[in-house]
């Protein structure tokens, strides 16, 4: 089992924030690394990055019914 710190461009903070900054989403980055969607959250949350998708966004059916 491969952790997030196994990963280069996931173990790079500046690299990390260049693909969140890019406009990549959790998803896009894990496909990208050929990790799974935890190892690209863990790097995220110890990194203190957010990125496109990732928890804490609401979705677009409960923004709708809230306008």
């Amino acid at each position: 089992m491969k952790h997030w710190y196994d990963f280069p461009d996931l173990l790079d903070r500046t690299k990390l924030k260049e693909l969140v900054d890019s406009g990549l989403s959790v998803r896009e980055l894990s496909l990208r690394e050929g990790c799974s969607r935890q190892c690209v959250e863990t790097a995220l949350k110890r990194h203190v990055l957010k990125a496109k998708g990732q928890k804490g966004v609401t979705p677009w059916f409960i923004r709708r019914r809230e306008g």
